[in-house]
């Protein structure tokens, strides 16, 4: 339900789309948001409520953007402390995707536990970032980011060489979970 202020009255609006005022002209019987719209201008109708101050689909938009952009900054940091906390093998450029391909036999499992987490931790943050800033359902914005890191993530495994048990531990495990994590804790927290 919102809330309307109409030439100081309460107005109700229901999810069904009927208003319920409290106005000499209608006294208190429901109308349909046309026939209000016909016999007030739009300079008397201030909304109460300021979450409709931004459409919902651009907010909806901007919160995914957001979730992404904060995510990836999560993902690439995260990434870079990995490197310095387990360094690579000695001799391997791995700035480029091929220097990468050529390092990863060499890798032990302790080089993957980063990438993974990386993963895993910016789909969370961007997720939570999504469903914090979003309107409506917010999960479906979670999942949204977490669909955009998801190609990601296949993209690097069709590139990268890396073992199969941490291809489907990061596609299974780092995405869709971390999504719906990321929108549950929003819902704990904000309410």
């Amino acid at each position: 339900m919102r809330y309307l202020m109409v030439q100081g009255q309460m107005i109700v609006m229901k999810s069904d789309g009927m208003l319920m005022i409290d106005i000499k002209t209608f006294k208190g019987r429901e109308v349909s948001c046309a026939r209000l719209n016909s016999c007030f201008t739009k300079p008397y109708i201030r909304s109460t409520d300021r979450s409709d101050m931004m459409p919902e689909r651009l907010r909806n938009a901007l919160a995914v953007v957001a979730g992404l952009f904060i995510g990836a900054m999560v993902n690439g940091g995260l990434i870079n402390l990995g490197m310095m906390v387990v360094p690579p093998p000695v001799g391997f450029d791995m700035s480029t995707s091929e220097g990468m391909a050529a390092a990863m036999p060499h890798f032990t499992a302790m080089n993957y536990v980063f990438p993974f987490l990386a993963h895993a931790m910016g789909t969370l943050v961007g997720a939570f970032i999504a469903s914090l800033i979003g309107v409506g359902s917010r999960m479906t914005l979670s999942i949204i980011v977490s669909i955009f890191f998801f190609f990601g993530g296949a993209y690097m495994v069709s590139v990268l060489p890396a073992p199969m048990w941490f291809n489907v531990l990061d596609l299974v495990g780092a995405y869709l979970p971390m999504a719906w994590l990321g929108a549950t804790l929003r819902q704990k927290m904000v309410g």
